[in-house]
């Protein structure tokens, strides 16, 4: 519907109108006329960038509404992450057996669930290792952990909490800091009562979800924390426009950078003409998105506005 261009345009029209009044100022610079104050134009300025700023924001929400929801699946050998992309996926993606580090490497599916992309990425299980292969699916795993957006700590009901258990609860605390993490204690169905899992329900905010894979338990509620999880990072911004185009962000970037330094540049009171350079580069960074600005359209504004040459 031209939604993003037209809001883009009413961005580029306020530029226009700011730079219209310096170039006016420029002009009757002998007479010392200013037609608005230093103050009053660095706050119109500030607004512009402040729109801009949500303009920007909303990429990462276009992009998680176009690409999914990165979702990593991450734990130690043989408690069932790869069983867990295949009941996600509802067929047999993953190879599953009995032996652990069967996944030496990154697997990764998109979902949809009520109306919501998920993009599951299953790993190699986390544990040290002297095969240079599984090093390597550990090392890919770590990076995919870094990217993700929401992470599924897998355990295993049916064994204590072990060393390496410990050690994927501190890579959580450096590597998924911030990130939305759902805690899964998988295989309960063989689960040993004498067996304390305090350990892992310490974290504060943090779902903990009891699950058997083999048997299709939990995932009413692994669905329900997905969805949760999505609707808290996909939320509609300012007028419900959102950018899904990583070259419109890329320009618009650039244009909030000119913006902002041409209201640095007003608030040391600088001249004109440095003012001028900065809101003119951020009109043609608008322009690669909605097509140039010319100086005609600047003289325009003047002469729409002011009464010249009487």
């Amino acid at each position: 519907e031209g939604s993003l261009s037209n809001h883009i345009q009413n961005i580029n029209n306020e530029l226009v109108s700011a730079i219209s009044l310096l170039e006016l100022e420029l002009d009757f610079s002998e007479e010392e006329v200013e037609f608005v104050s230093r103050k009053e134009f660095a706050v119109r300025l500030q607004k512009i960038s402040e729109t801009l700023e949500r303009l920007v924001l909303s990429y990462r929400r276009g992009k998680l509404i176009k690409e999914g929801l990165k979702v990593v699946i991450v734990g130690k050998p043989n408690v069932g992450k790869s069983s867990l992309l295949n009941a996600l996926l509802r067929e047999d993606r993953a190879i599953v057996t009995d032996i652990p580090g069967t996944t030496r490497d990154v697997l990764e599916e998109l979902i949809e669930l009520q109306g919501n992309l998920f993009r599951i990425a299953d790993t190699a299980g986390m544990i040290d290792s002297n095969d240079i292969v599984e090093k390597e699916g550990i090392r890919r795993s770590e990076r995919m952990l870094e990217k993700a957006d929401i992470v599924l700590a897998m355990f295993d009901a049916s064994r204590k909490v072990d060393q390496w258990d410990e050690a994927l609860l501190a890579r959580l605390d450096t590597k998924a800091s911030g990130k939305r993490i759902i805690i899964i204690l998988n295989k309960i169905d063989a689960i040993d009562s004498e067996i304390d899992f305090a350990s892992l329900k310490k974290e504060e905010n943090v779902p903990f979800i009891e699950m058997s894979v083999k048997h299709l338990q939990g995932f009413v509620q692994l669905e329900r924390e997905l969805l949760l999880a999505a609707n808290r990072e996909i939320s509609t911004c300012d007028g419900d426009i959102v950018l899904t185009n990583n070259r419109h962000e890329i320009a618009l970037k650039k244009a909030l950078e000119s913006l902002k330094h041409a209201i640095a540049s007003v608030n040391l009171n600088l001249s004109q003409e440095l003012i001028v350079v900065d809101l003119r580069a951020a009109l043609d960074y608008l322009g690669e998105i909605i097509g140039l600005t010319t100086s005609e359209d600047i003289l325009n504004e003047i002469f729409s506005k002011f009464c010249i040459g009487k």
